[in-house]
């Protein structure tokens, strides 16, 4: 999940290069990042919502937010197109 590598202490360069990537939130081969919570109130024609399942529920757990909502607030985002990808052995 995108959001552990940016919350998580870096061990590898690999991993350094992604967080650091990632936490710009620049775009990047033509694709912006953002997490659900920092899109909210903005749009986009095509919304691509990635690493749904039991992890992301847990998460939105931890930090006392609902699930449901954040994938609701993630899907109204899209103007013309959503693909949500759920992790298969999550759900």
């Amino acid at each position: 999940m995108a959001g552990r590598v940016v919350h998580a202490e870096a061990t590898t360069n690999e991993a350094v290069w992604l967080r650091e990537n990632l936490k710009s939130h620049a775009v990047i081969g033509g694709i912006r990042w953002r997490s659900i919570m920092k899109f909210k109130g903005l749009e986009s024609e095509v919304i691509v919502i990635t690493d749904l399942g039991r992890d992301a529920q847990d998460f939105f757990e931890k930090i006392g937010r609902s699930y449901q909502d954040a994938v609701y607030v993630g899907i109204t985002r899209a103007k013309t197109k959503c693909i949500v990808l759920v992790q298969d052995d999550q759900v």
